[in-house]
């Protein structure tokens, strides 16, 4: 996995809660998915509570800010977490695009 910055790895699981809970149906494998990104991004206990403080557009822009490589991990993390559930709702999308 990439090697990200606090505030990088925090933007990610910021978005990746987004689309999570963008079609207000949670399922066990999305919240497998976040679990085993909280493992390799090493978010701890104490760093959910920062990250729960954060808010979209802050999050965008850090994203918007990576380099190349990153963003493109960042995109594909996304998408997985979309469609790990066996399908991609619109307003997943939407926070993706």
């Amino acid at each position: 996995m990439e090697k990200y910055t606090n505030i990088e790895r925090y933007a990610l699981i910021f978005i990746l809660m987004q689309v999570m809970e963008a079609d207000s149906i949670i399922h066990e494998q999305e919240i497998a998915f976040l679990n085993r990104m909280f493992i390799q991004l090493e978010i701890t206990e104490q760093e959910i509570s920062i990250i729960s403080g954060l808010d979209l557009q802050q999050c965008e822009f850090v994203i918007r800010e990576m380099d190349a490589s990153k963003k493109e991990k960042a995109i594909t993390l996304f998408k997985e977490m979309a469609s790990c559930d066996g399908y991609v709702d619109p307003r997943e999308l939407k926070i993706i695009d």
